[in-house]
């Protein structure tokens, strides 16, 4: 029988609290750029935005097989 250590079974639950936790912020980063630019505020969509490009590498380099495939792109 083969079991697995209770370390690595607390490692793969904290990276997938973790990388839900970044896609959450991704979420929102994506609404709050909507909402600056929709008042025309550029240079704060503009930082919203590099925010939200940082946390989707990070997903996408570190946690790619644990959040579900979303379309990234929002229209900014």
């Amino acid at each position: 029988m083969n079991t697995v250590p209770a370390r690595d079974i607390d490692r793969a639950r904290s990276a997938q609290r973790k990388a839900e936790t970044l896609d959450y912020v991704r979420e929102m980063l994506r609404e709050l750029s909507m909402m600056t630019a929709a008042e025309n505020e550029q240079f704060v969509t503009y930082l919203i935005n590099m925010a939200y490009v940082a946390t989707s590498d990070l997903i996408r380099t570190r946690f790619a097989n644990l959040v579900s495939d979303r379309k990234e792109d929002h229209g900014t």
